[in-house]
């Protein structure tokens, strides 16, 4: 599964699912979140989600554990830890065993530690930030493979995530055709843009007459042709 959304997603980035999602009429855009540590590898794949709230009585370290070992090879962790900065969310051992597992990264509405650990295990971390104290005894484990919510963004297991430098987008697992769709067609009107300017085009006609700065109000996804490949 990750070989082949990974090559589905090769040529698009986290900017252009999001325009396909505002052609979509979709919310798929999480807020606040960025790599934690420089250079980290975008990741894409479906979510494992995993949610923290401080009632919850479960350990956190069992817990996410217990969540990883459910993890296909492909998966992203999903953390909904409601946004909190104050204490850790997913550490090097976490990671670690997650790889061990065949997934491919994590994505934390929350703080991480041990960074360095998962750089040197070239593990792509994105978060709120970091921070050094331990989760241990400060909240709970609610569950794995429930809704939660990130930045925003309501995610449920299986719903494809993706990240990179610019930050996180979230596809329903049942929009995935559709939404690659229109991100090749904004990426590829994006190229034209490029290259019509490239070739001496004033930068307002280029816009003017492709309609760049109208394409979420004139064109639906139902409406939307087919972009031609790049040359």
């Amino acid at each position: 599964m990750s070989d082949q959304l990974q090559d589905r997603f090769k040529d698009i980035n986290t900017c252009d699912v999001s325009d396909a999602l505002d052609s979509m009429d979709l919310q798929g855009q999480v807020h606040g979140l960025a790599p934690l540590w420089p250079g980290a590898l975008p990741v894409v794949g479906p979510a494992l989600t995993m949610k923290l709230h401080p009632q919850a009585k479960y350990s956190t370290v069992i817990g996410t554990l217990e969540g990883i070992a459910v993890g296909k090879p492909g998966d992203v962790i999903v953390f909904d830890n409601d946004g909190r900065t104050d204490i850790n969310t997913f550490g090097s051992i976490a990671a670690y065993c997650a790889m061990k597992q065949g997934i491919v990264g994590c994505i934390t509405d929350g703080a991480s530690r041990d960074v360095d650990g998962m750089q040197e295990d070239n593990f792509p971390i994105y978060g709120r930030g970091t921070v050094t104290t331990s989760v241990r005894d400060r909240t709970g484990f609610v569950g794995y493979q429930i809704p939660v919510r990130i930045g925003g963004v309501d995610v449920n297991p299986g719903d494809i995530v993706m990240a990179d430098l610019n930050g996180v987008v979230v596809i329903p697992e049942n929009r995935l055709e559709e939404a690659l769709r229109m991100a090749r067609f904004f990426r590829e009107m994006e190229r034209r843009v490029k290259a019509a300017v490239e070739a001496g085009g004033s930068p307002v006609e280029v816009h003017e007459n492709l309609k760049y700065d109208r394409l979420f109000s004139d064109i639906r996804a139902e409406e939307m042709p087919e972009a031609e490949p790049a040359s």
